[in-house]
């Protein structure tokens, strides 16, 4: 139980690091805060559910990884290491990829999740527009 709590411990300081140096972090905290209850809104569907709030959370945890790298190949070195900056890069690309894979729109505005796109898509099929109030939406 104790080796447990200790875990618990070091996995809460290093969210607390990494919420604390990286922008792109606090940002999918913040679309994590808006998608949970917004999967809910969009669907009963428990599959979806988990779908739409599991992209999310795999997005966050390269996130967590790639800056685990990054963090690392800094202590190792800050000189312009040609091995350093590949690892890097490495680290990079999963994070690009999981957000393309993901349907992220990259290209048009890497901060906006296409989870978004979604809510407003099902909300006007609904035959609701998303700037007002839900009330008169319909349900499912």
């Amino acid at each position: 139980m104790k080796r447990l709590w200790q875990a618990a411990i070091n996995s809460w300081n290093g969210l607390v690091a990494v919420t604390q140096s990286e922008e792109a972090f606090r940002q999918e905290i913040i679309v994590l805060v808006i998608g949970v209850p917004l999967a809910f809104f969009l669907t009963a569907d428990v599959g979806e559910r988990f779908a739409l709030i599991g992209v999310i959370v795999f997005i966050m945890i390269v996130e967590l990884l790639n800056t685990a790298i990054e963090k690392l190949c800094d202590r190792v070195t800050r000189d312009d290491d040609p091995v350093i900056k590949r690892v890097k890069d490495m680290g990079s690309a999963a994070g690009w990829f999981v957000a393309v894979g993901s349907g992220r729109s990259v290209a048009m505005d890497p901060d906006r999740e296409v989870l978004v796109l979604v809510a407003v898509k099902r909300m006007r099929q609904r035959g609701c527009e998303p700037w007002r109030k839900p009330k008169h939406c319909q349900r499912e």
